[in-house]
């Protein structure tokens, strides 16, 4: 599915599938392990670039709230 397996592409895939996700009204949570690379694609849903220039998203740990988040960036092992 993906050619390319450098970190940045599999990211920008990621972003891709999420304003997907969010513009058909689903609710996204995204576990990553690697909190540099939630990071980057933290930083990536707030870029102007994508369709819509902001992906409204948290990060579960900065979040004194998760409802009505429809994307959700989490570390750890399981959903918040």
């Amino acid at each position: 599915m993906l050619g390319d397996s450098a970190p940045a592409a599999q990211l920008t895939v990621a972003c891709r599938i999420t304003e997907k996700a969010w513009r058909n009204g689903s609710t996204v949570l995204i576990q990553h392990a690697d909190r540099d690379e939630l990071g980057k694609l933290d930083a990536m849903l707030w870029t102007p670039g994508n369709e819509q220039s902001f992906i409204p998203h948290e990060i579960a740990s900065e979040a004194p709230r998760l409802t009505g988040i429809p994307v959700v960036l989490n570390t750890g092992t399981g959903p918040t």
